[in-house]
């Protein structure tokens, strides 16, 4: 269904590029077709040289035509970059914000569209049954919340997986000075969740050894 269709990317972060190479990877749509932008030249020479994409770090010229659109930007220049996109973006394209905090509404009066979708990818690294439980607290049915959580944990590992990178390389990729990572992570610090689940883990090893030693 995507492979005529034009996706520009405003932002090309690690959200952004992660995407591109999801749609590419599994062959949903062809690369001349993703075009993305951001502030840095160095990084959209990147981005070409890596997914053979367009890349420019001019928005308006990467809206300009798309027939999606994916809002990837940092929450505190959104402001700007929606002032910036007024009157390029096409009243038919669907536009997909993955900009934390951003209300449907807001997007839709400054880009002149109906067709406005949030979501919220993330890498987690939190314990399955509290997230859904947060979920829950949030409105979700506990079915949708449990799904949720699911697909969350299942991109978390297999990006972990195909990266090889280390946890907190992979943490400081998402985590944004001031955004909503940053304030989680500080209150699972404030939290002791790191110790309790070390604690756990050897907890678990000393009564494994326990119960072998007792079969002896």
């Amino acid at each position: 269904m995507l492979k005529d269709t034009t996706i520009a990317f405003i932002g090309s972060g690690t959200m952004g590029e992660a995407m591109v190479k999801g749609l590419l990877e599994n062959h949903l749509v062809n690369p001349d077709h993703i075009i993305a932008s951001g502030p840095r030249e160095e990084r959209a020479e990147e981005l070409t040289k890596t997914y053979k994409i367009r890349a420019t770090t001019d928005n308006r010229e990467a809206a300009k035509g798309a027939d999606d659109l994916v809002l990837s930007v940092k929450p505190q220049v959104l402001p700007s970059v929606l002032e910036e996109l007024q009157g390029v973006v096409s009243k038919e394209a669907l536009v997909l914000s993955i900009v934390a905090g951003a209300k449907i509404a807001r997007i839709r009066g400054a880009l002149g569209t109906e067709f406005v979708v949030r979501s919220m990818p993330n890498i987690p690294a939190q314990i399955m049954e509290a997230l859904v439980d947060a979920g829950v607290h949030l409105g979700f049915s506990r079915r949708v919340a449990h799904q949720l959580v699911l697909k969350t944990m299942q991109g978390a590992v297999g990006i972990a997986a195909h990266t090889m990178k280390h946890p907190v390389e992979l943490r400081n990729d998402v985590t944004s000075p001031g955004g909503t990572s940053a304030a989680a992570l500080y209150e699972l610090e404030q939290g002791g969740l790191r110790t309790v689940i070390a604690k756990a883990v050897w907890a678990a090893y000393e009564r494994s050894k326990a119960l072998g030693d007792a079969k002896l």
